[in-house]
């Protein structure tokens, strides 16, 4: 007898979908994420302070083209990853020419921060931004050298002499073929470059060769990093992932991420941001208190992360405008700088300390979650199912931060449903609210 039929679970699947039927509420689901956590759509609101310090830190930024640092304070629930998407959202919305990267605590090794960076960007991305460089030293070349310039990636081949020697010769190509490969179409797209490349047989081994001293000219002097980076755009699929993941994949033994080494390939994505017109990068990093309270690492390991992040930060500060905001608990953060390592404290010097909620924007986070779940526009804008006497019931304690809140909605609407009832009233609130007991490890 197959498993489904064993265990009923046709029946049982149409038992709790007429058991946990949201109709009666005009809603289609129940909004709230049981886990509370945020969600990528901005449901939350700031309060006004926090705005107006997030948006003077960007201005003073912006204006003065300097490093700053910054870490969004609070408990856990409170905001904080919602702060550092609203920074992100904000930024990118504002058309400026600029980067932000959101990260959460990139694991056991300050790498992690560089290559979470890489892997923000994107493959595709990132071999687009080469080729930028690239097109625009190939074009200037070609305009200085005419078709002689790619005489240079001609195959060589073996030839005999008449004495019975063999020479490297170069293999002739009529001219045309050149027309082809600084076609803007062929240009515009790396890939569209190299099959016209191919057919006209010309050698990938010089063409990368010459990628690589571009590289090493305008993005690194680094030989390891310009060859990884000519690999991702020269080879194909295989090869070039390989070269992606050589930068991108977690592993203690690259000589690439060695501790003074570290530096160099951020030193390197800064270049390829402002060969491609990108004059501001900012980076979010989401969850430090993994980090600070060594929940990942032991002490040693957590002195060696931050002073690695700190010579990140002063190696980078004088290169590229560059803005560093962290998320942490206020005990990680103490943590870090009193215990841990005061000196990296020193680069990340504003705090933004994250309010409670407070009751308007409690109920106006109620009513964004309540909305994108409504079945018709009647009932938007309004708290329905929940009554006013939501805010005299149910006690401060219980709903200080986003999560403690957008949970115990949950809850309050599952109760509700099983219970067949039609409101959330006062009445439902006093007899449920009490059964349903906040983790403190998780909301205090």
């Amino acid at each position: 007898m197959p498993n489904s039929d064993l265990f009923r679970l046709h029946e049982a699947l149409e038992d709790v979908e007429e058991q946990h039927s949201y109709e009666r509420f005009g809603l289609r689901a129940n909004p709230f994420p049981p886990d509370g956590l945020a969600p990528d759509d901005n449901l939350l609101p700031s309060s006004p302070e926090t705005l107006d310090a997030i948006g003077e830190f960007v201005r003073q930024f912006l204006r003065t083209r300097k490093y700053r640092g910054m870490v969004v304070l609070g408990t856990y629930g409170t905001g904080k990853t919602h702060t550092l998407k609203l920074i992100r959202e904000q930024l990118q919305e504002s058309g400026l020419p600029l980067k932000a990267i959101y990260l959460i605590t990139p694991s056991y090794e300050p790498y992690q921060i560089l290559r979470g960076i890489l892997r923000e960007l994107g493959q595709g991305e990132v071999i687009k931004m080469l080729w930028n460089v690239v097109m625009e030293d190939l074009t200037a070349k070609y305009d200085k050298e005419g078709v002689d310039f790619f005489g240079q990636f001609e195959p060589r081949v073996q030839s005999r002499t008449t004495r019975g020697r063999t020479s490297a010769a170069v293999t002739s190509q009529p001219p045309l073929f050149t027309r082809r490969l600084l076609a803007p179409a062929s240009l515009g797209d790396y890939r569209t470059f190299l099959e016209a490349f191919d057919r006209d047989s010309l050698s990938r081994d010089a063409l990368r060769e010459y990628i690589v001293s571009i590289f090493k000219d305008k993005i690194t002097p680094d030989l390891s990093i310009a060859g990884e980076f000519a690999s991702m755009l020269i080879h194909d699929q295989y090869q070039a992932f390989a070269s992606w993941e050589s930068l991108t994949v977690p592993g203690r033994n690259r000589t690439l991420f060695k501790p003074d080494g570290e530096p160099i390939l951020l030193l390197a994505l800064m270049q390829v941001l402002k060969a491609n017109g990108i004059q501001y990068l900012i980076i979010l990093v989401d969850e430090f208190e993994g980090i600070s309270l060594m929940k990942r690492m032991t002490r040693r390991d957590a002195v060696h992360y931050l002073y690695t992040l700190r010579m990140l930060i002063d190696r980078a500060w004088d290169e590229h405008p560059f803005a560093f905001v962290l998320a942490s608990t206020r005990q990680a953060w103490d943590t870090a700088k009193g215990d841990l390592y005061e000196a990296f404290s020193d680069r990340v010097a504003e705090e933004l300390e994250l309010p409670r909620l407070n009751n308007e924007q409690t109920r106006q986070m109620m009513i964004n979650y309540l909305d994108t779940a409504r079945n018709s526009d009647e009932a938007r804008g309004t708290l329905s199912p929940f009554d006013d006497d939501f805010f005299t019931v149910v006690g401060q304690e219980r709903r200080n931060t986003p999560r403690q809140l957008v949970r115990l909605c949950y809850q309050l609407i599952e109760r509700a449903v099983e219970n067949g009832s039609d409101r959330i009233d006062a009445s439902f609130l006093r007899e449920y609210v009490p059964t349903i007991t906040p983790d403190p490890e998780k909301d205090e």
